[in-house]
């Protein structure tokens, strides 16, 4: 193996004096990975302000303007300088200061460190830096039974990884047994954990009191002696729908819990802030013990990972965000998507435990997020269900097996009852 690099040898060396269990988390992937700061990256920053700036490769006009169509500013009412020149591969500072202000906020119980935030291409590129940072090939990913497809494809197809998946739902809740069989192993060890609350595709989030039973689990098997990384899948954090929802991230519980507990939150805007299309994920970590030194290498070898793959995240939309979470509106504006979004679960779930329904299908456990899944009764296939509510009854959904996922999130409140009487009409016409 190649000799690490010297910027990697840095700042393995300020984990391993500041905070050791993170470097012994690390994936060799991780271990080997560091961002450029004294390539063209860090030689640009020095030269910031120079009267001929001869080093980044963009093109400006003579009064030192971005060299742009004019055709955006017709289009953008932003400033040039807003839209056109690339953002720092870490993301833009005022907006990663925004966002960690933002999690702190919205989750008041927590009272210690948390690294800045880097920003990602979305919350799939945060996901995937997150799991290079700490997954090698062939090690395994402890992961809920009910997970997005898209893990699948980064953890095996991408990584070479394995995805150990437990149960999530047993009876109306969280399983615990089932997680806490999957995290214990037969000895202790290094543990990965992915746990996606609200969880895509089956819109449950444990409650305040399954969130303790959670954190207790983990904070177990760290006493126990395993090291163990949490990731975050928080993508669909803020909209919880039922009162007994707990209402916090994970982090809350598990960011300053244990020495041998590190944290990594995958959040962003995308779904938060309902920012889809604007591709802005970030990646914050958190650990009992971590300081500000080693909070900072983690959050640049993680800027590393972006600039091997993506360079930079889009400036546009960062420099907007700035401004919304600075807006005396925003509050207000973010109340009335959550409040939407509510009003149409209600409507989803009480349409889906309509009695009728009941000998063809049954609605999982579901309190918050996007979704609600339900599971089609013995003989209907799922997938067949679905493609014929598309020819016949011009109504999408998706299949997995013999469930079902609603997205009740983009079907207006009025509409939610036909939708699932169109499910039922083909349901029935199958058991024919």
């Amino acid at each position: 193996m190649e000799t690490l690099h010297s910027l990697a040898k840095e700042l393995n060396a300020t984990l391993q004096r500041d905070y050791p269990l993170a470097l012994s988390l690390l994936s060799e992937r991780g271990r080997r990975i560091y961002f450029p700061r004294t390539g063209i990256l860090g030689q640009t920053t020095e030269a910031l302000g120079t009267t001929f700036n001869a080093t980044i490769g963009i093109a400006l006009e003579d009064d030192g303007s971005p060299l742009h169509h004019a055709f955006f500013d017709q289009r953008i009412h932003a400033s040039p300088g807003q839209i056109h020149p690339y953002a720092p591969s870490p993301g833009i500072t005022e907006f990663r200061e925004l966002w960690r202000k933002e999690i702190r906020r919205k989750n008041p119980f927590i009272d210690f460190d948390l690294s800045l935030p880097v920003v990602t291409c979305g919350l799939t590129h945060a996901l995937s830096t997150a799991l290079l940072l700490f997954v090698d090939p062939e090690e395994e990913v402890i992961i809920t039974d009910f997970h997005w497809d898209n893990c699948d494809l980064i953890i095996r197809e991408y990584l070479g990884a394995e995805l150990k998946p437990f149960r999530m739902l047993a009876g109306d809740g969280w399983d615990l047994e089932s997680f806490r069989s999957a995290l214990r192993g037969e000895k202790p060890g290094n543990r990965v954990a992915l746990l996606n609350v609200p969880n895509n595709p089956t819109g449950y989030s444990p409650t305040v009191a399954e969130a303790k039973q959670i954190a207790d689990v983990l904070i177990a098997e760290a006493q126990r002696g395993s090291f163990i990384t949490v990731i975050l899948d928080d993508a669909y954090f803020g909209f919880g729908h039922e009162a007994d929802v707990y209402p916090e991230s994970l982090i809350a519980l598990l960011g300053d819990a244990h020495e041998s507990i590190l944290v990594a939150k995958v959040d962003g805007p995308t779904k938060e802030d309902c920012t889809w299309g604007h591709r802005i994920g970030c990646l914050t970590f958190a650990g009992k013990g971590m300081t500000t030194a080693a909070a900072d290498a983690l959050a640049w070898k993680a800027a590393g990972i972006v600039r091997a793959t993506i360079s930079t995240a889009p400036r546009l939309f960062q420099e907007l965000l700035i401004e919304l979470y600075q807006d005396p509106g925003y509050a207000a504006s973010h109340t009335r998507m959550v409040d939407l979004i509510s009003r149409r679960f209600r409507a989803a779930k009480a349409a889906a435990a309509d009695p009728r329904y009941a000998k063809f299908f049954r609605p999982l456990p579901a309190n918050a997020g996007y979704f609600l899944c339900i599971e089609l009764a013995e003989g209907l296939d799922g997938n067949a269900v679905r493609k014929r509510l598309i020819a016949e009854y011009d109504t999408g959904v998706v299949a997995f097996g013999r469930l079902l996922r609603i997205a009740y999130s983009c079907i207006a409140e009025e509409k939610i009852p036909e939708l699932f009487e169109r499910i039922f009409q083909v349901c029935g016409d199958r058991k024919k």
